[in-house]
């Protein structure tokens, strides 16, 4: 039986949502879900791993330049996780998720995962594309 970290129901909401969103994807050959999926997948099981079992993720979002259409050929792909617990350090988790030697790529672009806490940080997702970008992102 796969690990599956708990997710809030208003994420699944907001995911919903997301998805009606999404047109082209920021990775060629893949849909946004697609990414989606991989990502969460990943995520789900580097938690499981480290036996994290209530992060209480409550979005995630693709940002930053491949979102913009700004990308660069060697230019990862960012990745906002923003999570409830706050049990957990969001450095802790950054470290977690984006270990050098078992790190993210999907189709030999890098998956840069930030996390991100309202209680630690500050952030929200929402909160934190508007302080960063002057327009929605995918």
């Amino acid at each position: 039986n796969r690990f599956k970290a708990r997710i809030s129901e208003s994420f699944r909401f907001k995911w919903n949502v997301f998805k009606d969103r999404m047109t082209e994807s920021v990775i060629e050959g893949y849909t946004d879900n697609e990414l989606y999926t991989i990502i969460e997948n990943y995520i789900n099981d580097k938690l499981a791993e480290n036996s994290i079992t209530d992060l209480d993720i409550v979005g995630i979002k693709l940002v930053g330049s491949r979102t913009k259409d700004t990308a660069k050929e060697d230019s990862d792909l960012d990745v906002l996780v923003e999570y409830g617990n706050n049990e957990y350090r969001e450095d802790d988790i950054f470290n977690i998720l984006n270990d050098e030697e078992d790190k993210l790529y999907i189709d030999d672009i890098e998956v840069d995962i930030n996390p991100i806490n309202k209680n630690i940080s500050g952030y929200t997702i929402q909160s934190w594309i508007d302080k960063n970008y002057n327009k929605e992102v995918k």
